[in-house]
């Protein structure tokens, strides 16, 4: 992973709401200043079967494409930019 990207994991014990993972992270990352992706893994192969949560991968705003491989398996991935 590139050194300017920083991993966050969001935990809850409710149902994972796409709005508000967005406004917790805007609130300590603005999304006007940095690229965001949040994902879920599919129950199946999420580490932790007993408590939701999401990757959260943060980094300054840059130009150009991103590319997002995690152990080959496919994600839905909601990319903020």
């Amino acid at each position: 992973m590139e050194e300017d990207i920083e991993h966050y994991v969001i935990w809850t014990t409710q149902n994972i709401n796409p709005d508000q993972c967005k406004q917790v992270v805007d609130t300590h990352f603005p999304l006007d200043d940095h690229d965001v992706i949040i994902l879920e893994s599919p129950q199946k192969v999420k580490s932790v079967q007993t408590a939701n949560h999401v990757q959260v991968l943060v980094r300054p705003r840059k130009t150009g494409m991103c590319f997002l491989q995690i152990n080959g398996f496919q994600k839905e991935v909601i990319y903020y930019s």
